[in-house]
């Protein structure tokens, strides 16, 4: 499925846990939680991934504002750019306008 596909990779871009010295992911654990979930639907590759798309930008995650943002070069598409934005789902909501759907976004709505 695509959407799995691209929020498994949004998951392993924005993510601040990184590997310690015996390979095993260390950080939060809610990052390394999320992080190992993404690999299981993304593979093995995460660092190949992670290489291509360079994060460019960052807003770590704070208790304040609860969310956390990250920019990434497209490694696909030169000049582009992939924003990534992931937080309690209270604070993201109130930013968006539009929602992913299986193949679309429509506006996002009270319904959706």
């Amino acid at each position: 499925n695509a959407s799995v596909l691209s929020l498994a990779q949004c998951g392993i871009l924005n993510n601040s846990s990184k590997p310690n010295r015996e390979g095993v992911m260390a950080g939060s654990p809610t990052e390394v939680a999320i992080m190992e979930a993404c690999i299981r639907v993304f593979g093995s590759n995460r660092t190949q991934y992670q290489d291509q798309n360079p994060k460019v930008f960052e807003i770590p995650f704070n208790s304040e504002t609860k969310w956390m943002l990250t920019i990434h070069a497209d490694g696909l598409r030169p000049g582009a750019f992939r924003m990534v934005l992931k937080g309690a789902p209270e604070r993201v909501l109130a930013m968006c306008t539009r929602v992913l759907n299986e193949s679309s976004t429509v506006e996002l709505s009270d319904q959706r």
